[in-house]
């Protein structure tokens, strides 16, 4: 996955987390501060902000703990975030954070699980957890909105740039987290890009662009194969190709369907 993060895409990444592209709302510190204090962060709480980049969220996050630590799969990053005082900085993903086992009350993973090998990670998210800890991450669901030009451009334009982008299917997620060892304490639904942003949720959207989960650690995985629970495409982007006679997406997006939809 790190062959990904060369500084062409880090320098993407270092704008796209201002402003997006398409000029809608990025979720900022206050829409942060909002779901962790959902999550009952304690002072002493050993907090890990997982793909810590460049340091962006450190300062939200030691609003709540004094203990943060950070990971980041780059070292171009890493020697950015230097400069805020995190506890430890180690160059790692979550699929393997190098951490010892029990160690963490809480794992800050925002908009980082779209690029992880998603079963992977949370079976060591599970691990460096303690018991009672929790996880909070954010990612794309595989269902959107059909009438969402802007999501599905913001996913061709990913697709055509190589960026490793995957989709989550949400419900399949919250229905093998027990398998994984956790519970679902909540599932923020927001229906459409740029809602994020903008703190616009909506609990009763079956199809919806972006979630929020924030789970909590019960016991240690159970034993037994686990469901992929992630794809390269989403179910919207699929059956869209489909019904404009494309036989695979990637053609699709490829094609004058986006005219110049960049």
């Amino acid at each position: 996955m790190s062959n990904y993060f060369a500084k062409d895409y880090l320098n993407y990444w270092d704008d796209a987390v201002k402003k997006s592209i398409d000029g809608l709302p990025i979720a900022g510190d206050a829409v942060q501060q909002l779901y962790l204090k959902k999550a009952g962060i304690k002072k002493t709480h050993r907090i890990l902000d997982v793909g810590c980049g460049s340091g962006r969220n450190y300062q939200v996050l030691a609003d709540f703990s004094s203990q943060v630590f950070g990971i980041d799969v780059s070292y171009d990053y890493l020697n950015k975030a230097k400069h805020s005082p995190y506890v430890a900085l180690i160059k790692a993903g979550l699929e393997d954070t190098k951490f010892p086992a029990d160690y963490f009350d809480f794992l800050f993973v925002w908009a980082v699980f779209d690029l992880v090998e998603q079963t992977a990670a949370l079976i060591e998210a599970n691990r460096v957890l303690n018991i009672g800890g929790k996880i909070l991450l954010t990612a794309k669901n595989v269902n959107y909105s059909m009438d969402d030009r802007p999501a599905l451009v913001a996913e061709r334009n990913a697709k055509l740039k190589k960026f490793p982008h995957r989709f989550t299917d949400a419900n399949k997620l919250c229905a093998v987290l027990g398998d994984l060892g956790f519970e679902v304490i909540d599932l923020i639904k927001f229906p459409r890009r740029g809602d994020l942003g903008k703190n616009s949720c909506d609990a009763s959207s079956t199809s919806f662009y972006e979630f929020i989960l924030i789970a909590q650690k019960i016991s240690i995985p159970a034993k037994g194969s686990v469901p992929d629970i992630s794809q390269e495409f989403s179910n919207t982007a699929l059956q869209m190709s489909s019904d404009n006679h494309f036989t695979d997406v990637l053609s699709f997006f490829e094609s004058t369907c986006f005219k110049d939809e960049l």
